[in-house]
């Protein structure tokens, strides 16, 4: 992927390449991987806290657990660590908005709005 970018010159095309390229990787998924049951499941799990993830990944890195987190050395131990950190922390998240019913009163503001 990258050695196809470095000849693109013109930004026009690079853009063109890079919105080409995500279509196909989505489409090559949603054809061939997501059909695997176990990693079908386990990406619809991640994408369902992939906000969350995102979110926390930031907060961790830049306040909580930087030296645990950061101390091991190679970036896939990081990576891997960074992703479950954030994951379990997503989970706890999105339980405590459960609890107090966020969700049911982001849906009536939704509805609100919708009927607006």
């Amino acid at each position: 992927v990258i050695i196809p970018r470095m000849f693109i010159e013109s930004e026009y095309m690079l853009m063109l390449f890079d919105v080409f390229l995500t279509i196909s990787v989505v489409v090559w998924s949603y054809l061939f991987i997501i059909r695997i049951p176990w990693l079908g499941d386990l990406l619809q799990f991640l994408g369902k806290h992939s906000m969350n993830i995102f979110l926390l990944h930031s907060f961790i890195r830049g306040s909580w657990f930087y030296e645990w987190t950061y101390s091991r050395g190679h970036f896939m131990i990081i990576w891997i660590i960074l992703l479950l950190e954030s994951l379990m922390l997503s989970v706890v998240v999105e339980k405590f908005k459960n609890l107090i019913g966020y969700n049911k009163f982001i849906d009536k503001i939704q509805k609100k709005i919708i009927l607006m």
